[in-house]
């Protein structure tokens, strides 16, 4: 297994603002991409930890409040309802490890959560607001 590591230092000069720079579109580089995806600043995020995002919303009641604390916490906004549907139905079908054998219900639907809040923390909607 490869683990790319990256510290929030590390990061820095990775997104450095070019000012020179005559195009006004945003044009992320493949560095930046792989940070995000495989960086431990957005994985280390990724755990059920007190005090962190996802060990937060494990306390919430509901699936559609868990959702709704990931999307304010990624996106600074709540999800609209197709979305909310839809990663309801992914979490409650115990997400992409539903087919895989072994992992138990309860530790698919954990990784459904952590894939959800990967994938927002990945979105083009995350990178331009943030």
């Amino acid at each position: 297994t490869f683990t790319y590591t990256l510290s929030l230092h590390d990061a820095l000069p990775i997104y450095v603002d070019e000012t020179d720079s005559d195009d006004d579109a945003f044009t992320g580089t493949v560095q930046q991409a792989l940070m995000l995806m495989n960086g431990s600043l957005v994985n280390g995020g990724l755990r059920f930890s007190p005090g962190s995002t996802l060990g937060e919303g494990a306390t919430l009641p509901v699936d559609g409040a868990r959702i709704r604390l990931l999307y304010l916490r990624a996106l600074s906004r709540l999800p609209r309802p197709d979305e909310l549907s839809q990663w309801e139905s992914y979490v409650n079908g115990g997400g992409a490890l539903a087919e895989a054998a072994g992992p138990s219900p309860r530790q698919a639907k954990r990784q459904a959560y952590q894939d959800l809040f990967w994938a927002l923390l990945n979105s083009s909607e995350f990178q331009f607001n943030h």
